[in-house]
């Protein structure tokens, strides 16, 4: 599931209804809005961050994969093929799937 959240961190109790409402393995977000050290702050109740990109230059923007807390998963590292407001990803890969989920 994907949703382009536009700031996260305002939205997380909302977020984490929908989240148990609907529970989808892996959630997906675009335009988190969080800067590298607020990134691993922000949890979601029964997830685990998967792997996420957040701006260095600019302000706002990012992608971050959340995973469902008990799926085993590896990060894939995406960074040489990142370019800032242009190409925003980041990837995990579901072990037992042997499935690739990338977020743009």
């Amino acid at each position: 599931m994907h949703l382009n959240v536009q700031s996260i961190s305002n939205k997380l109790d909302t977020l984490e209804l929908f989240l148990e409402s609907e529970q989808p393995d892996v959630f997906c977000v675009s335009e988190h809005h969080l800067h590298h050290l607020q990134v691993g702050l922000v949890g979601l109740k029964g997830y685990k961050l998967g792997n996420y990109y957040c701006r260095t230059v600019k302000s706002k923007g990012g992608v971050a994969i959340y995973v469902k807390s008990g799926i085993l998963f590896r990060e894939i590292n995406l960074s040489r093929y990142v370019v800032e407001i242009d190409c925003e990803l980041t990837a995990v890969q579901i072990q037992e799937l042997d499935l690739v989920i990338i977020t743009v």
